[in-house]
């Protein structure tokens, strides 16, 4: 991890464009919580479970494709640690209702940055211009 970082300060340093991959070790779990009414507030959601010990690093509301309306139906990302609990197992109630949890299924398709329009890359990791 330490030569990544070495690697990267230096393209950084002489302006060259590049994208990074990460780790699948380093990326956020993402779950899918089923069971909330549609609108339940995601900063409640999120309150909720880290005060049930969950480190939680975004909460969202999912949309329909075509209509963009919400739909009952949160994904949450959260860390990974060795020693926090697995949220797949555990989680049973959130905001006192009682839910369903499943894993994360992303859309279908590669995924597509929006700074240089290649695909399978987002632009989060990506200093890449059109």
């Amino acid at each position: 991890m330490d030569d990544h970082r070495k690697i990267t300060d230096y393209l950084k340093s002489i302006k060259e464009q590049f994208f990074v991959l990460d780790a699948p070790s380093s990326r956020a779990q993402k779950i899918v919580i089923k069971g909330l009414s549609e609108p339940t507030d995601i900063v409640d959601i999120k309150t909720d479970l880290e005060s049930q010990s969950y480190t939680i690093e975004k909460v969202a509301q999912l949309t329909k494709t075509k209509t963009k309306l919400p739909l009952p139906i949160f994904m949450v990302e959260t860390k990974k640690f060795p020693n926090s609990p697995d949220i797949l197992k555990e989680l049973t109630k959130c905001c006192y209702m009682k839910v369903s949890v499943d894993t994360f299924r992303k859309r279908p398709g590669a995924t597509q940055c929006c700074n240089c329009k290649w695909f399978h890359h987002s632009s989060v990791s990506s200093t890449r211009d059109a």
